[in-house]
């Protein structure tokens, strides 16, 4: 095996050819790679999109032949909708907006030797630019915190808010202490919906960001992508009764 692509909806790149190693970044259904190393039941690869090397499970790889792969990269394009449901491969499992498949999907693909057919399971396009910011803060609503993760099925306070904030055009940096010497503070008074309220540690740096909603509220991702309340000193969580995170700072984008 030397080229493939990732079968599953996301699939963990690791530092090392082991479960416990730290993830350093993630495949999303589609990512054609170039194998680089085989050891065991792992896989070193490297990301033909983004050149990102790491050991992913050989398992969640679809081989493929030289023919193939071409075809497959030359005609890919970024999963659009927010949730699909794909079924091939053996298997019928969700992908979500990031993953890779021909730009000229409709209801059928092929990756490799495998068909697969597709139904979209949820359409946040909205109306406009401002229906699909809205319908997206709120659409990640339960998904699992994960270190690194950056799509609905794991992901973390800063690649929740990078993505979400994506939908309107903006790119922010990956991290929270990246993402906070962006934009234009606003006062805590004057807050709207969309703001991004940062985060501080013990030692004044910051590590954790979240949406601003409308009343009082906040999107975040901790533990799981939750509405929280948010007051001056900073996020109030109802199930611990206690403050989670103190407030650094508003900024609007």
């Amino acid at each position: 095996m030397k080229l493939a692509s990732c079968r599953v909806n996301i699939a963990p790149l690791r530092s090392k050819a082991e479960d416990g190693a730290e993830m350093v970044s993630q495949l999303l259904f589609g990512e054609p790679v170039d194998v680089l190393e085989v050891a065991s039941n792992w896989t070193l690869v490297r990301s033909a999109i983004d050149g990102y090397e790491g050991w992913m499970d050989t398992k969640q790889l679809l081989p493929m032949s030289p023919k193939e792969w071409k075809r497959w990269q030359d005609g890919l394009g970024m999963q659009g909708e927010f949730l699909l449901r794909i079924t091939g491969g053996g298997m019928s499992q969700l992908i979500s907006r990031g993953a890779y498949l021909p730009e000229e999907c409709d209801e059928t693909f092929q990756m490799g030797t495998q068909n697969y057919l597709v139904e979209v399971v949820l359409d946040d396009s909205g109306s406009g630019e401002e229906d699909t910011f809205r319908a997206l803060v709120f659409a990640y609503e339960g998904s699992p915190y994960l270190w690194g993760g950056k799509s609905p099925f794991g992901i973390d306070c800063s690649g929740y808010t990078q993505q979400v904030y994506r939908s309107k055009g903006i790119n922010l940096p990956r991290d929270a202490s990246e993402q906070v010497l962006h934009g234009r503070e606003i006062p805590f008074d004057e807050l709207e919906f969309g703001d991004l309220a940062f985060f501080h540690n013990a030692g004044g740096k910051v590590t954790h960001v979240g949406i601003v909603l409308d009343e009082g509220r906040i999107m975040h991702a901790h533990g799981w992508v939750r509405n929280d309340e948010l007051r001056v000193e900073g996020i109030w969580n109802n199930d611990q009764q206690r403050l989670t995170h103190t407030l650094n700072c508003v900024k609007r984008f």
